[in-house]
């Protein structure tokens, strides 16, 4: 079920965030590269 929250996505209380992504895996644009930043290693 959905419930709708207020906040930092990057730093929420969640078991799994997931980033997407597009065929060539490139994170340049939007919140995937926020991902990125604030998630290097991956």
């Amino acid at each position: 079920m959905e419930h709708p929250a207020h906040g930092n996505l990057l730093t929420a209380k969640t078991d799994a965030l997931v980033n997407t992504v597009n065929t060539m895996g490139a994170m340049g644009k939007g919140i995937a590269l926020q991902f990125k930043k604030v998630f290097p290693e991956n």
